[in-house]
């Protein structure tokens, strides 16, 4: 079948880990090669995926999950429960989105059975269990919490072209004809591709199944070809919080207090020019509509409490990644932050250079901030913060803080447990927020998108049929 290629602005890891994602693209690629246990629906329901059925006790500590039954790794040997426990102690050691170290008493075998117990209630467990990061993974395939080799796969693909270092702008996948749902997937064979530039999806449009676009980058004339080569354009999705974080080097030589004057100063700007540039302002980490986010009021609030201090004649070492440099809310924050008074210094670095500086430490010992957007699109806070914590800000707020207010039964306290965080790297001066992003999602009208979890929408090939 011709259209059978997804088109992602994301960066694409050559050797992609459920446990250890860094790269966006990669949730992508995950979720096309490797299967959960069970998966969230649009509607906010579960459906089985490897399990067949489930149940908890009373009191939400214990969870049984029955597998289906003669599942099969995609080299077609058998599936084994056993090897579906080994997978999940895996990822209960913690994964760079979810930690639940400190919450799994024990992951056991009964048969066909999986029983999990809890050291405690979690009200979005069932949540959890459907990111890639739970997905069921040879085990052999892993060592020291890390995949070393592609030998076997449970999702509804497997990759032609893995194992590698670095990034890469295309992965190749040829369908597990082992998988459970095998016959509903329509294509055979199937590419995810990574691309920069709008005029790339114009000129593929022959091939793209679906495709998801920042909203910064989706041109007029883009949205206009596409719609005329028969795409349908679904309801945008919210995806990324724009957003400046100041290195450990600006951290070190600018006080706090100015930087929070940066931050005030900026969001007098963006008061004036939001409903140009991007879509909603960002009140921290998370849209303010979105669970665990600050309000606009108690943001506007916040930032009263800021000092004005002079930083007029500020020469700061702003860096970013090329593609981000192209976003409109990047040429607004250089535009507010020179109107303001701040010298700069510029610099856009290629994918491979940006992450390589960024996981050497370079970035923050080089240069003073980074433009560096955050995704945002689960429904729960705590990817979001656990992912913020690991790669930003792992001095400012803890893991055990994060498990806490994971932990929280009581919703309002574990809304307030969030907004503190947000407070809390504000007040520090972390960064500057400025917008809530949102992807553009196109599915051509040769296919209908199945009842899957949102957060897929126009990443997944697996998610059409006809």
């Amino acid at each position: 079948m011709k259209r059978n290629e997804v088109l992602i602005p994301y960066v694409i890891s050559s050797s992609p880990d459920p446990l250890n994602i860094l790269y966006s693209g990669d949730w992508a690629v995950t979720n096309h090669l490797w299967a959960t246990l069970i998966d969230l629906q649009d509607d906010g329901s579960f459906k089985g995926i490897l399990a067949k059925s489930w149940k908890r006790s009373s009191d939400g500590l214990d969870w049984t999950f029955e597998l289906k039954e003669n599942l099969r790794w995609s080299d077609g040997s058998i599936l084994t429960a056993s090897e579906v426990v080994k997978s999940l102690i895996n990822s209960q050691k913690g994964t760079s989105h979810t930690d639940l170290s400190q919450s799994i008493s024990s992951i056991k075998q009964e048969e066909n059975l999986i029983k999990i117990t809890l050291n405690h209630f979690l009200p979005k467990f069932l949540d959890g269990l459907t990111y890639s990061d739970w997905a069921i993974v040879f085990h052999e395939d892993i060592e020291n919490g890390k995949l070393i080799k592609y030998s076997k796969f449970s999702g509804p693909y497997v990759p032609k072209n893995l194992n590698g270092s670095g990034v890469i702008d295309r992965i190749e996948l040829e369908k597990n004809q082992n998988y459970v749902f095998q016959d509903d997937i329509v294509h055979s064979n199937a590419v995810i591709k990574s691309y920069s530039e709008c005029e790339q999806l114009m000129g593929l449009s022959s091939k793209i199944g679906t495709f998801r676009s920042y909203k910064d980058d989706f041109s007029d004339e883009c949205r206009a070809k596409l719609i005329s080569e028969g795409f349908k354009m679904t309801t945008e999705q919210p995806s990324w919080i724009i957003k400046a974080d100041f290195t450990k080097r600006a951290i070190e030589k600018i006080t706090t207090n100015k930087r929070k004057s940066i931050i005030k100063k900026i969001q007098s700007v963006l008061e004036h020019k939001k409903l140009e540039v991007g879509s909603i302002r960002a009140t921290g980490l998370r849209a303010p509509f979105l669970f665990g986010s600050l309000t606009e009021n108690e943001f506007n609030s916040l930032l009263k409490t800021f000092s004005e201090e002079d930083i007029n004649g500020l020469t700061l070492k702003l860096v970013t990644m090329d593609i981000w440099s192209k976003w409109s809310s990047f040429e607004f924050l250089v535009a507010s932050l020179k109107k303001i008074g701040i010298q700069l210094q510029i610099s856009k670095l290629s994918k491979e250079d940006f992450f390589k500086k960024f996981g050497s430490g370079q970035i923050h010992s080089q240069f003073d901030l980074i433009f560096f957007p955050l995704g945002v699109g689960d429904s729960d806070p705590d990817g979001t913060w656990r992912i913020a914590s690991r790669y930003l800000y792992p001095e400012v707020i803890s893991k055990e803080e994060l498990s806490e207010a994971y932990r929280e039964k009581n919703g309002t306290k574990r809304e307030k447990y969030y907004k503190n965080f947000a407070k809390k790297l504000l007040e520090n001066g972390q960064y500057i927020p400025l917008f809530m992003n949102s992807d553009i999602i196109g599915v051509h009208k040769s296919f209908k998108t199945k009842s899957g979890t949102s957060l897929r929408n126009g990443t997944s090939i697996f998610d059409l049929s006809l």
